[in-house]
């Protein structure tokens, strides 16, 4: 059995400290948590390989030369220093929800309850990805000038295409094939329920796939 987590960006807890009218960013994982290659197979590793799926079952692309990275430069437009701190609010949920799925989304919103942010409240904020809704609990300390927030989701969007090419390139395998919908909510920092396989020249090799607190995919041979 091996684990192995494709690194990538992200928090699972949205914290921000923000002057109403200035839009302060959020932090994340550093470079430097990124594996640069895969891992090598050792023959203690190596599993009896399954019978061969249908090659029509598989999904085929090339292997990536690095774990996938999102590219920040996809993410929307900041809305300004001139935002709303409700337009603020929204904007981290939305930048977050993105960079978690590793994958732009034009049509992707985000909606919050209007507040100034002015006294300590608590309240409901929803993003739309890909046509599914994910709901933020968000907890605001605010005061005249300066307001901070804490944001939370049960669960955070996956992308398929993302996930089969973080499969290709732990398992160095073209072939492969993740048993969920394109696009996928689940529990950040946990079992995903998805199983994935991939199609090498020994055979067919199953996987359990996992995500982490930072958009990370953990892929467990079973």
């Amino acid at each position: 059995m091996r684990v192995t987590p494709v690194q990538q960006r992200l928090t699972g807890t949205v914290a921000g400290v923000l002057a109403v009218g200035v839009l302060a960013g959020c932090g994340g994982a550093p470079d430097s948590e990124v594996p640069a290659e895969a891992p090598a197979p050792t023959t203690a590793e190596s599993a009896p390989a399954e019978a061969a799926a249908a090659s029509g079952d598989f999904r085929t692309g090339p292997v990536p030369s690095s774990a996938p990275r999102f590219d920040e430069n996809e993410l929307p437009p900041d809305p300004g220093s001139s935002a709303s701190p409700t337009e603020q609010i929204e904007y981290e949920l939305l930048t977050e929800t993105i960079t978690f799925a590793q994958a732009a989304d034009p049509s992707a919103t985000a909606e919050c309850p209007e507040t100034d942010a002015s006294t300590q409240e608590s309240i409901t904020c929803t993003v739309t990805y890909q046509g599914l809704e994910v709901p933020w609990n968000v907890d605001i300390s605010g005061s005249e000038f300066v307001f901070s927030f804490e944001a939370e989701a049960e669960r955070k969007p996956i992308s398929r295409d993302i996930a089969e090419d973080a499969l290709r390139w732990y398992a160095e395998a073209e072939a492969v094939l993740c048993d969920m919908e394109e696009y996928l909510l689940v529990t950040p920092d946990g079992d995903t329920g998805v199983t994935c396989q991939a199609q090498g020249s020994g055979g067919v090799e199953t996987f359990a796939m996992e995500t982490g607190a930072y958009g990370t995919f953990s892929f467990t041979s079973s």
